[in-house]
C-alpha cells in the first residue's frame, strides 16, 4: 500500500495569507477555524493573549492601537518610508533601534513588537491549520512571497516559518507561482514576455517576466502602494 504524501503551499501577503494542501497531487485550499480560505495577516497583542487572523481583524475596531497589519513589509522598512502600510494601521512603527518595532498601546500599557514576532504568530496559526490535515509532525511547505520582497525579507520568512513548525522546502515569488499555475513554462519552443498583475489588499504589483527554454526570468517589478487605493477611499 502506497503511503500518502502530504505537502503544503502558503501564499504570504502583506494583508492576507492562505494555505493549500497537496495530497497525492490533489490540491485544495483549506479553510481556517472560521471557515475562511483566506486568513487576514493581522495580529492583536492583548495583555493576556495574542489573537491572530480573522479574530484579530474583527478586533481592529476596539484594539486598533495594539493590532499589527502589514508586518511583512515592515521587516525591511526604513524611517523615511511613507505609504507602505495598510490604511488601517494605527500603531506607530519605531526605527529607534537596529530593527524596526511596532509600538503597541493597550490602555496604559505599551509594548514593542518586531515585525518578525508578528509574522511568527501568523505562521503558527497556519501551522495549526496544516497540522489538522496531516498526521506527520514534519510539515513540508513551499512559500510564495510577493515580488517586491527582498532577499533579506525572504530569508526572514524562511527562518520564521521553520521556527513555527514548518519544514520549508523552497520560497518562490508570487509571479513565478502564477506562471507555474497556468503551465506557462512548458512551451520550450518560443520565447515570450508575460505581464503578471497582483491586486492585493493594500497594493497592486505588476511584474514583467521572460519565458525562454522552460525558464522564467523576472525582468521588472513595480509596486503601487496605498497611494493607489487612496484615490478610491
Amino acid at each position: 500500500m502506497t503511503s500518502e504524501i502530504v505537502t503544503f503551499g502558503v501564499s504570504l501577503g502583506n494583508s492576507t495569507c492562505c494555505i493549500a494542501v497537496n495530497r497525492n497531487s490533489n490540491i485544495d485550499v483549506v479553510a481556517n477555524a472560521s471557515g475562511e480560505r483566506v486568513t487576514p495577516a493581522v495580529t492583536t497583542f492583548l495583555e493576556s493573549e495574542v489573537v491572530t487572523g480573522t479574530a484579530a481583524k474583527q478586533a481592529l475596531v476596539r484594539h486598533d492601537r495594539c493590532s499589527i497589519t502589514g508586518a511583512l513589509r515592515a521587516i525591511d522598512s526604513k524611517a523615511n518610508d511613507d505609504l507602505v502600510f495598510p490604511l488601517n494601521l494605527k500603531c506607530h512603527l519605531s526605527h529607534d533601534t537596529k530593527k524596526p518595532k511596532f509600538v503597541l498601546v493597550d490602555g496604559e500599557r505599551n509594548q514593542h513588537v518586531t515585525p518578525e514576532e508578528a509574522l511568527r504568530h501568523i505562521f503558527t496559526l497556519l501551522k495549526d491549520i496544516a497540522s489538522s490535515h496531516s498526521k506527520d509532525d514534519k510539515l513540508p511547505v513551499v512559500i510564495a512571497v510577493p515580488a517586491w520582497v527582498s532577499s533579506g525579507m525572504t530569508s526572514s520568512v524562511y527562518n520564521i516559518a521553520n521556527a513555527s513548525g514548518f519544514h520549508v522546502i523552497k520560497t518562490i515569488s508570487q509571479p513565478s507561482a502564477s506562471c507555474l499555475a497556468y503551465d506557462l513554462l512548458n512551451d520550450n519552443k518560443d520565447s515570450k514576455n508575460v505581464l503578471i498583475i497582483h491586486c492585493g489588499g493594500t497594493s497592486i504589483v505588476s511584474s514583467v517576466g521572460e519565458i525562454a527554454g522552460g525558464l522564467l526570468s523576472i525582468k521588472e517589478t513595480s509596486l503601487f502602494p496605498d497611494s493607489f487605493w487612496r484615490r478610491y477611499y
